[in-house]
Parts: C-alpha cells; sequence; structure tokens
C-alpha cells in the first residue's frame, strides 16, 4: 500500500495484521492482503485467538473472525 502501518497485532509469524490511517493489513506469512475502508479513520487494532478488532472514527468496529 506504500503507507506506514500505525498498529501492528499478530497471532504469530502467519497471522499478523496491520492498520495504516484507512487500510486494514492482513500477512498470512507469504502476502499481504488490504482491505480499504475508505472514509474511516482507523485508530486501534487488537484480537484475540479468534477475532481481529478494528477502531475507527466515526464510531465504528469491525471484526475479522
Amino acid at each position: 500500500s506504500g503507507a506506514a502501518a500505525q498498529k501492528v497485532w499478530g497471532r504469530g509469524p502467519n497471522d499478523v495484521w496491520a492498520i495504516t490511517y484507512q487500510k486494514i493489513l492482513h500477512w498470512d506469512g507469504a502476502t499481504w492482503s488490504e482491505n480499504d475502508r475508505g472514509h474511516y479513520t482507523l485508530r486501534a487494532l487488537s484480537g484475540s485467538a479468534t477475532e481481529v478488532w478494528v477502531v475507527a472514527d466515526p464510531n465504528n468496529a469491525v471484526v475479522y473472525r
């Protein structure tokens, strides 16, 4: 994507998540994939063994399983 990651979180070397201000990035151990969140500004990133949470402005949360 070319933009620097603002936050990074991972379960292991083959499951790493990162956010820029408008993109959610996922590393599967071989390649990065990205999801452009458009008009949302991404603020926080966290997760558990089964979910990944991204908090965005204005007042939005995204959950990935």
